[in-house]
């Protein structure tokens, strides 16, 4: 029935998308009962994340489908992820023993999760290298958290020696805090004022090139 209506099953597209949410939500609303309709909102939580109208969504779900062990897990994870929206600040978190809050820039901080066998992580240093030299002296600065696996340590330093990463390097080997935050997908990276408020988050290294040239003087 969705596609009758051009409207792709995976959420890709965003135009898409934005048919699909509205279809759900109509959907929902006459069918509260239904398991397949927050099937669908599960898989497109898992490719995408965190969206705008998720927690409408499944909000209109009856009593028996919220009782049921898939909602309440999805419910934990939203609520997790409602901790890393835009306007919230990012959680104190300790990592190899260090306070993140303690690395804030003046101004602003760039906090990115990767690992070293990430293609599209090792793709936008060179990016974030010239962005971090041009403005690291203006109140700007740059955390990058690694999930490396224990036997990748070698190559976690390697990467950074090689690509002259110099700023901030943390290590939070495996991802045991990371996952804590339900970061699953890398990279995946936040942009926080001087008192650590979320006031971006996944900005391309060419967004954020745009918003450090508008924003620091």
């Amino acid at each position: 029935q969705i596609r009758n209506l051009d409207i792709n099953i995976l959420p890709f597209d965003g135009k898409s998308f934005s048919k699909k949410k509205e279809y759900l939500r109509n959907y929902i609303s006459k069918n509260p009962n239904s398991f397949v309709a927050l099937w669908m909102i599960v898989i497109d939580y898992r490719y995408i994340g965190f969206y705008d109208g998720i927690v409408e969504q499944i909000s209109l779900f009856d009593k028996k489908i919220k009782k049921s062990s898939i909602y309440k897990d999805l419910q934990k994870l939203l609520d997790k992820d409602r901790e890393l929206v835009v306007g919230n600040f990012f959680p104190r978190t300790s990592i190899s023993n260090k306070d993140l809050y303690s690395y804030l820039g003046k101004k602003y901080t760039f906090i990115d999760f990767w690992f070293s066998y990430c293609e599209p992580c090792i793709k936008q240093i060179p990016f974030y290298r010239k962005v971090y030299n041009q403005y690291k002296t203006a109140g700007f600065e740059m955390i990058n958290i690694s999930i490396d696996r224990s036997k990748d340590i070698g190559l976690w330093k390697e990467t950074i020696r090689e690509n002259k990463m110099d700023w901030y390097q943390i290590l939070d080997e495996n991802g045991a805090e990371t996952i804590k935050l339900n970061i699953n997908s890398f990279p995946t990276s936040f942009l926080l004022d001087e008192k650590g408020k979320i006031i971006a988050k996944n900005l391309s290294p060419e967004e954020l090139a745009v918003f450090l040239e508008e924003n620091i003087k």
